[in-house]
């Protein structure tokens, strides 16, 4: 089916990501850019061809002809823009973390099963074509039960945006992100793990802290996670370090699933290699721009009906695990995400 979008956000995943993958599918076109900053909406509206570049999210109201929106606003505004977006009739995509309480999780959901619209939300790491194929391998049991799970996320926010640069961007602050680099990072890292594993995580221990920059929230974290089924796992953040393998890494005691440089969007190509009973074997496949195939699953969604392949309630659990860790810290002790209540 044609959609027609409204981008409400004009940041740097907006424009960099979102917008360029957009443009790429040919059932989708983008009618209005909002963002408070009129220059920056403007300056997306040309980029995407939008008729429409406007500063009030009401103004999603004005716009009959449009079926879904994309929020990538500020985490603490997902609720609010998800809820005004549903009531006015249309789909939502929104970006991770899905919101900055379970409450806002509950209230978005709600929201859109009552409008009798589709929620997504942007965890676009499922769809990296490197994540795909290790998720076919473990839909085959290629190493037997997973035992221990391992992701290194790692990057240096001051060398990726040069003199855009700020310690108190909304990424490391609590009141417009929520928290620093675990719902900024972590979160993809949560919900892949989830998604890999088709487990759900049973108990959390974390460490955090500003440990590089003069920021006001955690910009490193370690989280340990026990799952259901007994693996256990590490996942690794971290917004001040330059170099990473950033790397998805499973054992078992037949052997391992390697998938490295595949937390980032660098790699032309992406290369998984397992071990099984003593021999290496290498899957290579051009990379994918992993958030056309996000807006393409998406889409697809819309046109068959049902729920989309990351739904709210993947979301909520996603965020109840980050906040988990944020307690631990807290609390100096192990805690379940079902403690997490709204």
């Amino acid at each position: 089916m044609p959609v027609n979008w409204i981008i409400l956000g004009a940041g740097d995943i907006a424009t960099n990501q979102f917008a360029p993958a957009v443009k790429s599918v040919d059932s989708c076109r983008v009618l209005a850019v909002i963002d408070r900053n009129l220059a920056a909406a403007e300056s997306l509206a040309r980029q995407c061809g939008a008729p429409y570049a406007l500063t009030e999210a009401a103004e999603i109201l004005r716009f009959s002809d449009a079926n879904a929106v994309y929020v990538a606003t500020w985490p603490a505004l997902h609720c609010e823009h998800t809820v005004l977006a549903a009531e006015a009739g249309k789909h939502v995509l929104c970006e991770k973390p899905m919101a900055v309480s379970l409450a806002e999780c509950d209230r978005m959901i709600q929201a859109c099963r009552n409008a009798n619209v589709r929620l997504m939300i942007g965890n676009n790491m499922r769809f990296h074509v490197a994540h795909q194929r290790v998720r076919q391998l473990m839909a085959e049991n290629a190493i037997g039960k997973i035992v221990l799970a391992k992701i290194d996320f790692l990057t240096s926010f001051r060398l990726r945006q040069g003199e855009r640069f700020s310690p108190s961007q909304y990424r490391l602050t609590w009141n417009l992100g929520g928290g620093g680099v675990i719902m900024d990072m972590a979160i993809h890292a949560i919900d892949l793990l989830r998604y890999i594993l088709a487990d759900e995580v049973e108990a959390v221990g974390s460490f955090q802290d500003h440990l590089v920059y003069e920021c006001e929230a955690e910009d490193t974290a370690v989280i340990h996670l026990r799952f259901r089924r007994g693996t256990l796992g590490t996942i690794s953040v971290s917004g001040g370090i330059p170099y990473g393998r950033n790397a998805l890494e499973l054992y078992s005691d037949r052997g391992a699933i390697l998938s490295e440089q595949s937390m980032a969007r660098v790699p032309d190509e992406v290369r998984v290699r397992m071990l099984r009973d003593g021999t290496w074997t290498e899957h290579t496949a051009p990379n994918v721009d992993c958030f056309r195939t996000e807006i393409e699953r998406f889409v697809a969604s819309l046109d068959r009906g049902g729920d989309p392949p990351v739904t709210g309630s993947d979301g909520r659990q996603d965020l109840a695990v980050a906040l988990a860790a944020y307690r631990s810290m807290r609390e100096r002790r192990l805690v379940r995400p079902d403690e997490m209540t709204a």
